[in-house]
This record gives structure tokens, C-alpha cells and sequence, in this order.
């Protein structure tokens, strides 16, 4: 497929060089405007907070995008407090994973998984996995670290 010269405008924030360079060689002319920055937390109490609140019964449900996410919580808490208190804490709520990527962390610090969303693993997926479902105060998990620049 050639972009035969046109040009085409990216939002892609976590990849956009390797972007570029596709539109490039597709005979486009890239505008790269990325959408979302990613940044690691500077205070860990926001994690912390996070944790509390599950032990608060604040949530009803936990929406686990992605594996990396659920491993960032995880070594960021380790220093503050064991594993097995973040499982615990995600334990009493629904945990809803978008695929099996986070499937094998949350089992590692004890979290069960009620609902495991089929491929492809979209938004749309994840709407028809939870529709009539019960739970109201949900809580969803979206990314990892930060990409290195």
C-alpha cells in the first residue's frame, strides 16, 4: 500500500518513531503528534493510597489492561509492603483481565481472576465481558512503566 505522497498523521505515543518510519517508507509524509504521555509515579503514595482503598471496599471491580501494568504496581509497592497485601487487596474485588497477559502476575501475589476477556482484546471485548454485571465502583489499570526515550 503507498500513501502515494499524502499526508498522514499519527497519535501513537508509545512507538511513534517506528510509526514514522512505516508511513516513510509507505511513501507518506508523517505528521507524528503523540496522545498520551507516559510517566513513572514520582510519589509512591498514590500506589499506596491505591491499596488502601481496595482494603476499603472502595472498588467492586479491577480492569487489568495489560501484564507490565499489573508488574509495575507490584515492584513499585515491593519496597512499601509485600506482594501478598497488593494480591489480597485486588482479591476483594471482580478482577477483570484483558487477555492473559496479567492473568500469570495477579496469580503470583494470589489474585484470582473472575473474568479473563477473549481475543481480540479490545474495549469492545471488555464492555460485552462486564455488561449486566453488578459492580459499579471500578477501577481500571491502563499501562506500565514509561518507554525510554
Amino acid at each position: 500500500m503507498s500513501f502515494a505522497g499524502l499526508r498522514v498523521r499519527s497519535l501513537e505515543s508509545r512507538r511513534a518513531k517506528e510509526i514514522e518510519t512505516l508511513i516513510l517508507r509507505s511513501d507518506g509524509r508523517p505528521f507524528v503528534a503523540p496522545s498520551v504521555k507516559e510517566r513513572a509515579l514520582d510519589d509512591h503514595g498514590e500506589a499506596l493510597r491505591f491499596v488502601e482503598r481496595l482494603e476499603a471496599d472502595e472498588f467492586d471491580m479491577v480492569i487489568c489492561m495489560t501484564g507490565s501494568g499489573i508488574s509495575f504496581l507490584r515492584d513499585t509497592l515491593a519496597p512499601h509492603m509485600d506482594p501478598a497485601r497488593l494480591g489480597a487487596a485486588l482479591a476483594r474485588t471482580t478482577i477483570v483481565s484483558r487477555g492473559p497477559k496479567p492473568v500469570g502476575i495477579l496469580r503470583s501475589i494470589g489474585t484470582p481472576v473472575q473474568i479473563i476477556v477473549p481475543e481480540p482484546n479490545t474495549w469492545r471485548e471488555i464492555v460485552h465481558a462486564v455488561a449486566g454485571r453488578t459492580e459499579q465502583r471500578i477501577s481500571v489499570q491502563e499501562y506500565g512503566p514509561p518507554t525510554p526515550k
